[in-house]
């Protein structure tokens, strides 16, 4: 599967990664524990969590291990694609609006 990522998405995980690289005593971490996830994504990504579930779709979300961030994604298998559309902080308490 391909991962692609929203805007809105992108810019949160740009901004997230500039923070660890200016602030972590390991800012290497971060890299690796993302792209965990996104090789996650890409080979099971039905292998999250179902975080919302409509007539319309399922969002799913998949957390990391260190870096404490939830992941919320979507997974079109026709088009053998996975949209992230958030990547949150587990520390902000209630998840996005999604």
């Amino acid at each position: 599967m391909h991962v692609y990522f929203t805007p809105r998405a992108r810019a949160s995980l740009l901004r997230m990664a500039q923070r660890w690289r200016e602030k972590a005593r390991i800012p290497e971490i971060f890299a690796s524990d993302i792209g965990i996830v996104i090789a996650r994504l890409a080979s099971v990504p039905t292998s999250g969590q179902v975080a919302k579930r409509s007539a319309s779709r399922v969002v799913y979300r998949m957390g990391t291990e260190k870096t404490k961030l939830h992941v919320y994604y979507v997974v079109n298998s026709a088009n053998a694609q996975v949209t992230v559309l958030h990547v949150w902080s587990q520390l902000r308490g209630a998840p996005p609006k999604l």
